[in-house]
């Protein structure tokens, strides 16, 4: 017997363009810097944690889904 098809996850990635000041260059340059992280992982990971604040997406532990 074999088995059923595994569900096909999605993950194709998508390229957001963001503007920011000079000043929020600066900013995050120096953020990246003293973290060590890629500029794109920085916004990446500020744009999830805004995303958990205000309540659009929860915790994975808590079954949360981002509609």
């Amino acid at each position: 017997m074999s088995e059923p098809p595994k569900e096909v996850v999605e993950t194709a990635r998508k390229v957001v363009k963001v503007y920011i000041s000079p000043q929020q260059k600066r900013i995050l340059q120096r953020m990246c810097v003293s973290l060590g992280l890629a500029e794109s992982e920085a916004l990446r990971t500020a744009f999830l944690d805004y995303a958990k604040s205000i309540g659009i997406l929860a915790e994975k532990t808590q079954g949360g889904i981002l509609d």
